[in-house]
């Protein structure tokens, strides 16, 4: 018989992977989430806004928020920029960091 049974433990192996895979989209979800909280409500309407689905046009953006359709992209590129250096998402990114460097050893 196989010990594992015994204790509700499964071997190693592919579904493993599946649950990893799972642990980090969560871990990276959160981060995003609390990065978000640090902006501005003015970046993070426009971020979310932008990552909805169904996709919203450019369009609706603008009206919605009040800004010009031609700035909606340079604006964007600015607003995940400020979003890479939110402590959360540096964090995450450290994490990552450390990680990478442990499996590489």
């Amino acid at each position: 018989m196989d010990p594992s049974v015994l204790v509700g433990v499964h071997p190693r192996g592919a579904d493993e992977a599946g649950v990893d895979h799972e642990l980090l989209r969560l871990e990276r979800d959160r981060a995003v989430r609390d990065g978000l909280a640090e902006l501005t409500a003015e970046h993070r309407n426009l971020l979310i806004l932008l990552h909805t689905e169904p996709k919203v046009s450019y369009q609706e953006i603008s009206s919605t928020l009040g800004v010009p359709h031609g700035s909606i992209g340079p604006t964007r590129a600015r607003c995940l920029k400020k979003l890479r250096r939110t402590a959360a998402v540096q964090t995450l990114l450290r994490a990552d960091g450390d990680l990478e460097a442990g499996q590489a050893a």
